[in-house]
């Protein structure tokens, strides 16, 4: 299980969201996110992933 810092990890509030493409915008948008993907991004193509 993986804890996310509060409030970094807060997409949007229940009832502000109109839908699903509401929530991906969300997710587009949400910084942390996007530092975990950039992360994931390096570690593909390290010379260690098959470690």
């Amino acid at each position: 299980m993986t804890n996310l810092p509060w409030p970094q990890a807060q997409l949007t509030h229940l009832d502000r969201v109109s839908g699903q493409k509401a929530v991906v915008a969300a997710q587009r948008r949400l910084p942390l996110l996007n530092q975990g993907k950039a992360l994931m991004g390096r570690c593909t193509t390290c010379a260690y992933r098959s470690t």
